[in-house]
Parts: C-alpha cells; structure tokens; sequence
C-alpha cells in the first residue's frame, strides 16, 4: 500500500477557491456587491481574519476591488480575467505546449483525488475503464468518461469544467 502524505490547505486558499467556484457557476456576478467580512466569516465557518487573507489574496489577483465605506465588489470584467490568461497563452502555443499543460494538469488532478476519493468514486473509476465500448459509443467517449470522473473524484470545479 502506497501512503500519499496529507496535503494541508490553508483555509484562506480554499475560501478563495469557493469564491472562484461561486462567480464560475453564477451564483456571484460581476459588478455584485460580497457579503461583509462578518456575514462570509459566517457562511463559511473561518475566522475573520482567514476571510481577510483571503480578500487580499482576490485583490491582488485582480478579482475584486474594495470601496471604502462602500463594500467588496466582484471585479465587472472577472470573467474576462478567469478566461484571459487562457486565450492569451493558446495564441502562441505549439502541440506540444498543449500535451505538456495537459500532462501537468492530469498529474495534479490525480494527486488531489488520491487525497479526496471515497472508496466508491474509486469503483465507479475502475469500472469506467471496463465499459463495453458499444454502451459508450466510441474511444473518444470512454476516455472523456473516465476523465470526467477522475474530475468529479477531484470535487474541484475547475477539473469539472
């Protein structure tokens, strides 16, 4: 039995990262007003201050902006700033940049589900290897299964997406 070590997160990383999530599925808009740093210390269970780090960090990143007297705001252009760096970088890139971002990004998002698997998503991964390939309809489509739920084992909604 091979033992992985733990990795230990820093909340401030993980609020951070639900931030992100949030915006991604709608549920925070650009331009939209976050809640207080009471109410979020609150809705996600930290300490203020782990909420604090944690808008520095979107801060600086360029996700948010914060008015005095006035509140946090979703940066309007944020989905522009998630997606940018993305396209930017495809402009200039060869084959071969592509399977090595992709090899890197696999290699992480297995990592990750090594530490969050349960026992089932471990059985719903090994079976997804074994589908009838008729059931599946071609190689393309077993594939993209079983990378779908290597992502889903991740419960990181950037492999998700």
């Amino acid at each position: 039995m091979k033992i992985a070590p733990v990795r230990n997160e820093r909340l401030s990383d993980k609020v951070v990262a639900r931030v992100l999530a949030l915006i991604h599925d709608g549920e925070l808009k650009p331009g939209e007003k976050l809640p207080t740093e009471i109410e979020m210390s609150e809705k996600f269970s930290v300490s203020r201050g782990v909420i604090r780090e944690a808008m520095i960090q979107l801060q600086a990143l360029g996700y948010i902006r914060r008015k005095t007297k006035e509140g946090t705001f979703i940066q309007d252009d944020i989905l522009d700033k998630l997606s940018r760096p993305v396209s930017d970088a495809l402009k200039d890139a060869t084959f071969q940049d592509l399977l090595d971002f992709r090899d890197s990004l696999e290699s992480k998002m297995v990592e990750i589900v090594i530490d969050r698997v349960s026992d089932d998503e471990i059985e719903e991964i090994r079976s997804s290897l074994y589908v009838d390939s008729d059931k599946i309809g071609n190689l393309f489509s077993l594939d993209h299964y079983f990378h779908y739920k290597l992502a889903q084992a991740s419960r990181n909604i950037f492999y998700m997406n």
